[in-house]
């Protein structure tokens, strides 16, 4: 899309929260809610892709004086879609959320919680009268004490177990599973380079832009900018991406070793990749 595409679909999700916060029963709520344009986030490289989606965030007491129908998986789930509201149409998507599920969705360091994290700091704020934003933003920022390794150990093991055997692949079955291990060796790399970056990544939609952006996305950009042709039907971009497994594994174990030097599954990945989680 052009930015002309994005600026209409911003206007769009704006004019819609807008339309929403005018309505019964969010007027009466609009004094303390946050309204966040999650998807598309607003860096200036991230195409609005799908569907434009709103966070409306609310209070636990804001959220039981809402009609029985509204908040009952709310208040249960700290999550839920807003539907049947003359606001609400096909074209933007809007969730509702507590403060205390957002919290809990911020959390962790699953990939939903990496990603929720990241659409968190990438998103708009639309209305926040309260300035709720700052320290939603905040909170996603800030991983637990162990949580770099916890994300980042996983993601690293994946991408190490599909490249080792992406590259001993012989040619003629690399064809044939080229879509599923080429997505997942990418899909590793890209997540951990933008962990390693900012404690988040994006959902799938913006995942190679993204790490693109990155320290560690630079120095594997000829590989990143194969990928897409590679899953295409590329043969030539499909062997070269499998023949430099090696060599983008050794930029992954360069970029942890700063901070985790000496562990077991950066030294013999392969060997501690059945292993269970810590």
């Amino acid at each position: 899309m052009t930015s002309a595409d994005a600026v209409a679909v911003r206007e769009l999700a704006r004019g819609r929260a807008e339309l929403l916060l005018a309505t019964t029963p969010w007027a009466d709520l609009a004094p303390r809610a946050l309204v966040l344009l999650a998807r598309p986030p607003r860096d200036e490289w991230a195409e609005p892709l799908g569907t434009p989606a709103l966070w409306v965030v609310l209070d636990g007491a804001e959220a039981r004086a809402l009609p029985p129908a509204t908040r009952g998986a709310l208040l249960e789930d700290g999550v839920q879609a807003l539907r049947g509201s003359a606001a609400e149409r096909e074209d933007v998507a809007t969730v509702l959320l507590t403060a205390d599920g957002l919290g809990r969705l911020l959390d962790g360091v699953a990939r939903r919680s990496l990603e929720a994290r990241w659409l968190v700091r990438h998103g708009e704020a639309l209305h926040d009268p309260l300035r709720r934003y700052d320290r939603a933003a905040g909170a996603a920022a800030r991983l637990p004490a162990d949580g770099l390794e916890r994300a980042t150990r996983p993601l690293f093991l994946r991408a190490a177990t599909m490249l080792d055997t992406l590259e001993a692949l012989p040619p003629q079955r690399l064809r044939d599973t080229a879509l599923l291990l080429i997505g997942e060796a990418a899909g590793a790399a890209a997540r951990l380079a933008c962990v390693l970056d900012e404690g988040s990544h994006p959902p799938v939609e913006w995942l190679l832009p993204a790490a693109r952006e990155t320290r560690l996305g630079r120095r594997l950009a000829a590989w990143l900018d194969d990928i897409a042709p590679a899953v295409a039907g590329d043969a030539r971009a499909a062997r070269w991406v499998a023949e430099s497994g090696s060599g983008v594994l050794r930029e992954l174990v360069s970029a942890l070793r700063a901070d985790f030097a000496g562990r077991d599954w950066l030294l013999h990945p392969l060997d501690q990749a059945l292993r269970p989680g810590r």
